[in-house]
């Protein structure tokens, strides 16, 4: 007996709670209706969002964080969801594999065969990572950003991930800046601004003591040494 149980279930390396969800919209109401509204900084949402506030404001365009883990599923997640009409998770995948709720088993099966896939709800493109801001004192834990942007913020984020992954070998304690800009359409007869979020690696002075603070405080110190002026060269993002 090990004192745990034993599941036959996906376990990633991440072990730490979501704090909290950081987001570059709102809903405002307008009347009797609720519309979407876009913002040119970052909102927080859950119960450490004073802890938040203190760190960087209540509108910051830009924020320091690290990631913890090199694993996808811990800190860069891309996929594709379907959503029903009511808004549940109808199925999900990765554009080879295809995963659909099963009502019967209360789970997701493997679907083999594509056909049928558009009848199921809206297919969306969603990107999640998940990491330390950095200077947030009082509370150790994970934030959330989500995105949808797939023609904007989805592979900048994506890529930039990846592009560090292979050339550093590692993104965990690598600092990064994460950073919120409204943009103007670029389409034909398109007027209307919308948010783009990037991510770029930052080793500055100020980063770098953000992140031996943390380090001090407990955070992880698997990467520590592993990134250096050599390797900083290296890349191209």
């Amino acid at each position: 007996m090990k004192g745990r149980i034993k599941r036959n279930e996906d376990i990633t390396g991440n072990k730490f709670p979501i704090i909290g969800k950081i987001k570059v919209g709102e809903k405002v109401e307008r009347g009797q209706k609720t519309f979407p509204q876009s913002l040119d900084y970052f909102r927080v949402t859950g119960k450490y969002e004073t802890h938040f506030k203190k760190t960087y404001g209540d509108q910051p365009s830009k924020i320091h964080i690290v990631f913890i883990s090199d694993d996808f599923r811990d800190s860069c997640f891309e996929r594709f969801e379907c959503r029903d009409k009511a808004g549940k998770l109808a199925a999900y995948g990765d554009g080879e594999e295809t995963f659909v709720y099963d009502p019967a088993t209360n789970d997701y099966k493997k679907k083999e065969a594509k056909r049928g896939l558009a009848a199921l709800g809206k297919w969306e493109a969603i990107l999640t990572i998940r990491f330390i801001c950095l200077g947030v004192d009082g509370v150790f834990g994970l934030f959330q950003f989500d995105t949808k942007a797939d023609k904007s913020s989805i592979p900048q984020i994506r890529d930039t991930f990846d592009t560090v992954l292979e050339n550093v070998g590692t993104v965990i304690n690598v600092p990064f800046d994460l950073i919120v800009d409204k943009v103007k359409s670029q389409k034909p007869d398109q007027k209307h601004l919308f948010p783009v979020v990037t991510m770029v690696p930052n080793i500055s002075k100020e980063n770098q003591d953000k992140l031996s603070l943390f380090l001090t405080q407990g955070g992880d110190v698997k990467a520590l040494g592993t990134l250096n002026e050599a390797k900083v060269k290296r890349l191209k993002v």
